[in-house]
């Protein structure tokens, strides 16, 4: 009789062994889940657009560099960026986006703008996630990975080659619009968002327009284009007679320490801000430190004496005091963050639709800018950090190099580290 060989008693694994497997199914579920959206997005095709890359997107306190995920990813996160890359206007791209995606995610786009000027979408997913260990058996829970679809530039210049205008601005100043170019991509998309709704809600024709924080109605508007180049003019309103009517100058951000200057200080600036009293002993000041002084500081002077230099350097320097001979260098507008156009709902039948546009952070009329400069963290202050590019302060025969002067908000320069407030010369305070 043979005997039946006895079955090897299988082995209990030890509670290291089974943290050490639990840890792996947990990576390999997270690295699942995220693969199959990435196969979902890479059939994406839109002109001039990259295949998607998949980022770490940091949360909270989280140090880490955002690095690009692939299927052996050692992180488990809870959310992730979709990144796209693009030449084609943006906004555009993520409008195909957002239809793509409905069609398999319940997908929202938000207008936060933490990760693009332009917002983004955002969806979550469900999958299984080995949760932990109970009686030697790994439990699975529900758990949600949060996708972020963000949309930037290939090429970081692109979208000076992108329409801003509408059939209006073309027939009407083409020209100009062949000459202008915006600065930013903000700016660019401002003026498409701007222009685009202009020609919707007028249904074509010209409209009148009101400005958030102005009661003036502009007449016959049929878009914006941007300012001359080196004006202080972001924004500029034209009429169907191709009058400029309205001058905005635009800022980006939610906060005053969001953006940077208001203005230079170098004669480009204009003499009203280059040889104010303020502005030159503050560039001799500066001009006569070494480029080695600004390595790990700043220096800041505030404006005491002379509230018309502070205006003018955020209006320009054209600015009269009167309101009167508006232009590229005496806006009638200063604006912070992203625009929105509104069609309101009370009109005349036949007559020219009456628009509304506003800036979600600030909507300033120059006739209230007295109240806007005596706030504590947007007054305009003097301030000079150091700066890798071709820049420097100069006063009479001195300059130090590698170092960028301006008139900043109060709460960009001051808040700097290890910013250092010069002393204001008493004799000067009125």
């Amino acid at each position: 009789m043979v005997k039946k060989p006895v079955a090897k008693k299988e082995k209990k694994k030890s509670p290291r062994q089974l943290q050490i497997e639990l840890d792996k199914k947990r990576l390999e579920a997270f690295n699942n889940a995220v693969a199959d959206v990435k196969d979902i997005f890479a059939k994406v095709k839109y002109k001039k657009t990259r295949a998607p890359k998949i980022v770490y997107l940091k949360t909270g306190n989280d140090k880490k560099p955002q690095n690009v995920w692939n299927k052996k990813g050692t992180q488990i996160k809870s959310s992730m960026k979709i990144m796209f890359r693009t030449n084609s206007q943006r906004d555009l791209v993520l409008k195909h986006l957002k239809e793509f995606s409905d069609r398999r995610f319940n997908t929202n786009w938000t207008t936060e703008r933490k990760l693009s000027s332009l917002g983004h979408l955002i969806f979550d997913l469900k999958y299984m996630f080995p949760d932990k260990i109970r009686n030697d058996e790994i439990v699975e829970v529900q758990k949600i990975i949060t996708f972020h679809v963000v949309v930037k530039y290939a090429d970081d210049k692109a979208f000076k080659n992108l329409p801003y205008s509408n059939d209006l601005l073309d027939r009407t100043v083409k020209s100009l619009i062949g000459k202008r170019k915006p600065d930013t991509s903000l700016e660019q998309q401002i003026l498409y968002e701007i222009n685009t709704k202009l020609e919707e809600l007028g249904s074509g024709a010209p409209v009148d327009l009101t400005i958030q924080g102005d009661t003036t109605k502009y007449e016959k508007i049929i878009g914006f284009i941007p300012g001359s180049s080196g004006v202080h003019a972001d924004f500029v309103g034209i009429d169907q007679d191709g009058e400029q009517k309205c001058f905005i100058s635009h800022k980006d951000g939610q906060r005053a320490k969001d953006f940077q200057q208001y203005s230079g200080i170098s004669d480009k600036a204009g003499s009203n801000i280059h040889n104010a009293k303020e502005t030159k002993r503050f560039r001799e000041i500066i001009a006569n430190k070494e480029s080695s002084d600004f390595d790990n500081q700043s220096f800041s002077l505030d404006i005491k004496s002379n509230p018309q230099l502070q205006i003018r350097s955020v209006l320009g320097p054209n600015w009269n005091g009167g309101g009167t001979d508006p232009g590229e260098n005496n806006c009638t507008h200063f604006m912070q963050g992203y625009v929105d156009v509104i069609k309101k709902d009370e009109y005349n039948k036949g007559k020219l639709a009456q628009i509304t546009i506003r800036f979600g952070v600030k909507n300033i009329h120059a006739s209230d800018i007295n109240s806007f400069i005596m706030d504590d963290n947007y007054a305009p202050t003097l301030g000079a950090r150091k700066t890798n590019e071709n820049r420097s302060v100069t006063s009479d025969d001195n300059e130090v190099k590698n170092v960028r002067g301006g008139i900043f908000s109060s709460a960009y320069i001051k808040g700097r580290p290890n910013n250092i407030e010069l002393p204001v010369d008493d004799s000067e305070i009125l």
